[in-house]
This record gives structure tokens, C-alpha cells and sequence, in this order.
């Protein structure tokens, strides 16, 4: 009978006391942790606005590179929304924030706080009239194209495509990192790999005669110091291709002042692309 009784005072089950303080410790738990898990998911949806709204900055940036007219409003960011699908998970309207005096400007939120961009069109596009990747390949041009089996010489001319030269190479070494130049800006342009510099112009110097001086204005990247620059070129003609012909170069480049007497931190491609509009007006009525 002792033994009985023992086996049944073992196998008894929970009592009520202890069932209410584990029901207890649970419902303390779930108290604790709902605020937690809000304030994750809400810090989490910030994150995201955050991230929608960096993603509509850069949009809006890019567009800048290519045409720095553009009026940046509410109605521009609005169709940016639109297209990349970037919203506030709140529901948050997104707004377009301007600080005339520094010439900046951001996207807010109504719902969150936390800023994107706030630097200036003229900052963000410093080093972007050429795209980052090509920059990158003109800088290590000569490891790359010995790579790819290419022999560097000083000097690639856009007149000189098609005419089975080293500047065929070159456009091809571009297309094979699916990189390409502005055929409507850079319709003229030179890599001065000796120097590191590169030219281009809107203007098409081929069927321009040289017998009488020809001078052209053309934006200059320099790769050393990360700066544009305005200077005025001489159209001469390159060397003498075999059954092809002569093709026009640009050489000669003399400082076009009020670009080049400018600091480094101004020389930036959005002012270097006012200078150059400046110089192509008077080009165009010399």
C-alpha cells in the first residue's frame, strides 16, 4: 500500500497554482515583448522610407548629370514614385525639402524622420560627367588593355574610328565592359592617355576645314585631380591612314579663363557645362 501511494504522488499532475503562475509568466512575457516587436517593425519601416527615398535622391541626381535644367519639384519626385515603386510603408507623403541658401535640397517624409541627400547638384555631380566605370577603365587603361591584348599609345581621336586604328581598340575594350560614350555630347572626343586627360565636345569636327584656323570649345576631364575644365582647341588633322586619308584631331588646347582661373572645388561638370554653353555661344557667332 506504501508503495501505492508513492507511484501516485509521482505521477500527479500540475495544480491550479502552478498553471495560473506559468499562465502568468506567459502573459508578462507577451506584454514585454508586443512593444518590442512594434518598435522593430516600426524602426524597420523607417529603414525602409529611408531607403525608398535615398533610392529617389539618386533617381533625381542622375537626371541632373544629364540636364541640369530640370526644375526639381513635388511633381518630378511624384513621378519618380511612380516609376521606381518607392513609397513610404506608413504611408507617408514624400516631399521635396530646398535650402535655397546652400543650394541643397533633400526628400522628407511627413511620417519619418531622417534626410537623404542634402548636397548640392553641383557637389553630387563633381566627378559624373563620365560615368564612374568609365572613369574607372580610362585610369587603369593601360593594365586593361594589355590584358585584353591591346598595345596603349598616347593618344585615342574620335575621327579615327572605323579606320582600323588603335582608337577602334579602344571603343572596343568600352563595349566589352558594356560602358558607352554620349554619342550627342561627345560627338568630337580625345583620351590623352599620356596626360590623363579627357576631351569632348558637342561639336562635329569632321567635315570642319582646316586650311583656315578652326577653334572649337571642349570639356576636359582631368582623372589626376578629378576636375572639369573649359578649353579651346585647335582642328588640325591626324595622321595619314593608309587608302583612308586624313581624319580631323583636336590639338592646340589654350585655357579657356574663366573655367580654368576657377579652384578645384569649383570646377565641377555642372559649371564646366555652363562655361562650355557660354563658349559654344561665341563659337557659334565667331
Amino acid at each position: 500500500m506504501v508503495f501505492m501511494k508513492s507511484m501516485n504522488t509521482h505521477n500527479r499532475g500540475f495544480t491550479l497554482a502552478e498553471l495560473l503562475i506559468v499562465i502568468a509568466v506567459i502573459g508578462v512575457l507577451v506584454a514585454i515583448s508586443i512593444p518590442l516587436f512594434t518598435s522593430q517593425l516600426a524602426k524597420a519601416r523607417e529603414a525602409a522610407c529611408l531607403s525608398n527615398r535615398d533610392t529617389l535622391y539618386r533617381h533625381i541626381m542622375i537626371d541632373l548629370i544629364s540636364d541640369p535644367s530640370i526644375t526639381v519639384d513635388d511633381d518630378l519626385l511624384a513621378k519618380y514614385e511612380s516609376q521606381d515603386g518607392a513609397h513610404c510603408p506608413s504611408k507617408g507623403i514624400y516631399k521635396i525639402k530646398k535650402d535655397e541658401a546652400k543650394g541643397t535640397f533633400s526628400v522628407a517624409c511627413s511620417k519619418h524622420t531622417g534626410e537623404t541627400g542634402e548636397s548640392s547638384p553641383s557637389d553630387a555631380l563633381t566627378k559624373t560627367g563620365l560615368s564612374t566605370e568609365i572613369i574607372d577603365l580610362l585610369k587603369n587603361y593601360d593594365e586593361i588593355a594589355t590584358e585584353n591584348g591591346y598595345k596603349p599609345v598616347s593618344t585615342y581621336d574620335s575621327g579615327a574610328v572605323g579606320l582600323n586604328t588603335r582608337t577602334d581598340e579602344f571603343l572596343n575594350l568600352l563595349k566589352k565592359y558594356n560602358l558607352a560614350l554620349d554619342a550627342d555630347q561627345m560627338k568630337t572626343w580625345q583620351f590623352d592617355r599620356s596626360n590623363s586627360f579627357f576631351y569632348w565636345t558637342p561639336v562635329d569636327i569632321s567635315n570642319l576645314p582646316v586650311s583656315n584656323k578652326q577653334t572649337i570649345p571642349v570639356l576636359r576631364y582631368n582623372l589626376k585631380t578629378a576636375t572639369y575644365t573649359v578649353w579651346i582647341a585647335d582642328v588640325t588633322s591626324g595622321d595619314k591612314i593608309v587608302n583612308d586619308g586624313d581624319y580631323k584631331v583636336l590639338s592646340g588646347y589654350q585655357k579657356y579663363e574663366p573655367s580654368t582661373n576657377e579652384n578645384s572645388k569649383q570646377q565641377t561638370y555642372e559649371n564646366a557645362s555652363k562655361h562650355l554653353q557660354n563658349a559654344l555661344e561665341k563659337y557659334k557667332h565667331s
